[in-house]
């Protein structure tokens, strides 16, 4: 007999027993903060108590924090990561769309809506190509019933998504920064306990991905903070996952579709910039760069991919694949770097973002090059401008074709 197996006997009825033992119609020890049965499955247990009066029958109006239980997990005055997904339903009146409870917890009518908006609307919007299309339709919702990181993540580009396509997005955005909050604060802690061959891991695998675009548009950063720094780092998160196996076994993994880097492997050979292959050469001994050099070199090797792309192809979907997935090809001591603001990793991103604004058909991008270059030349003393004078030149300009005239010469 399997020791998952519990069968059915005659029991007293467990009256405040969790949801997840509830929905599964079993028999709740009732144990807090979890239950035996959740405990040993690794479930998420989540206790909701109903109000003691109905609120037709209340003489006076309650407030809202009134209608909340005492044995709620959520409390108001707390930062938002830790919300507990069960807190929305405790709000919902009559005649609200009824709440689904997946294994995770339970799914509120807003959880619904932009699950809704991320099957009919968003998930095609994402990617580069069609390669994907399985993973993000499929693979993505099926994981994100089972864990709740997953699940935020998506919900998460789902409400941004929407931010794009409403008159007014205040809703959608105070929304958009409660689901990151919880599948940051998720995700850092499942990293602690992720073993290969698991679907947890193939959920973390995604999850590490898709962080990526939800810390992109409409997420705040803080002064003289970079949305592409922000990226580099979320990358190393991704590739702490990836390193638990090799390339070949990710590759192996049905959800690898969506790690592609290149449409086709690139025939025109790769440029480098004559005045960034000088700032690496004149790194003397002495200086503090001198330890990087291999660290640029890497990273001026892969920006070269895309100076080859551009001039192979020019402007679509080939160079767009290549331009956002750059930051994988960054080690862990330049994304350090690049957070320390040191001058050489800003003079190599403000070339990187003249390529970003070139990026084509993907809205979690569109922008943000325009948006924060003035920034990261404000981050440089006067001794670097000659570097950018390029890339300052390049983003000043109207048309993309100008752009790739000067970029090219």
């Amino acid at each position: 007999m399997s020791a998952d197996f519990i069968p059915k006997r005659p029991h007293k009825k467990s009256r405040g027993g969790c949801g997840t033992c509830k929905s599964r119609k079993v028999k709740c020890d009732e144990a807090k903060p979890k239950c035996a049965y959740c405990e040993k499955r690794d479930l998420v247990c989540i206790y909701v108590t109903k109000p003691t009066k109905s609120l037709s029958t209340q003489s006076h109006p309650q407030s809202r924090t009134d209608l909340l239980s005492d044995d709620l997990l959520f409390d108001f005055n707390e930062d938002v990561e830790n919300i507990d997904r069960s807190w929305e339903m405790a709000l919902v009146r009559s005649p609200s769309p009824p709440a689904v409870f997946s294994s995770i917890g339970f799914l509120s009518p807003t959880d619904l809506r932009y699950m809704h908006h991320w099957s009919t609307s968003t998930w095609n919007t994402l990617a580069v190509g069609n390669w994907a299309d399985g993973v993000l339709q499929m693979e993505v919702p099926s994981l994100a019933f089972e864990f709740d990181f997953l699940q935020d993540c998506m919900l998460g580009i789902a409400s941004c998504h929407a931010q794009q396509l409403l008159p007014d997005p205040q809703q959608a955005q105070r929304q958009t920064a409660i689901y990151r909050a919880r599948a940051l604060s998720s995700f850092r802690n499942a990293l602690s306990n992720l073993k290969w061959g698991t679907r947890k891991y193939e959920a973390a695998l995604i999850t590490s991905l898709l962080l990526v675009l939800l810390c992109s548009k409409d997420y705040a950063m803080g002064d003289g903070e970079l949305i592409a720094v922000n990226w580099l780092i979320l990358y190393r998160g991704l590739s702490t996952v990836i390193n638990l196996k090799t390339y070949e076994d990710i590759m192996s993994l049905s959800v690898s579709p969506i790690f592609r880097r290149e449409l086709v492997p690139l025939k025109e050979s790769p440029v480098i910039p004559k005045v960034l292959m000088n700032m690496v050469r004149e790194v003397e001994p002495d200086d503090l760069d001198f330890a990087m050099l291999q660290c640029y070199c890497k990273a001026l090797d892969a920006l070269g991919l895309l100076y080859g792309q551009l001039r192979e192809t020019g402007i679509g979907p080939a160079l767009s694949i290549r331009v956002v997935t750059w930051p994988s090809y960054i080690q862990h001591d330049f994304a350090a770097a690049a957070q320390a603001k040191r001058p050489r990793v800003l003079v190599i991103l403000a070339f990187y973002m003249v390529f970003m604004r070139l990026v084509r058909d993907l809205w979690w991008v569109d922008g943000i090059a325009q948006q924060e270059f003035g920034t990261l030349i404000s981050l440089l003393d006067r001794r670097w401008l000659p570097y950018v004078e390029i890339p300052i030149k390049a983003m000043m300009m109207s048309s993309d074709e100008e752009v790739v005239g000067l970029i090219l010469k």
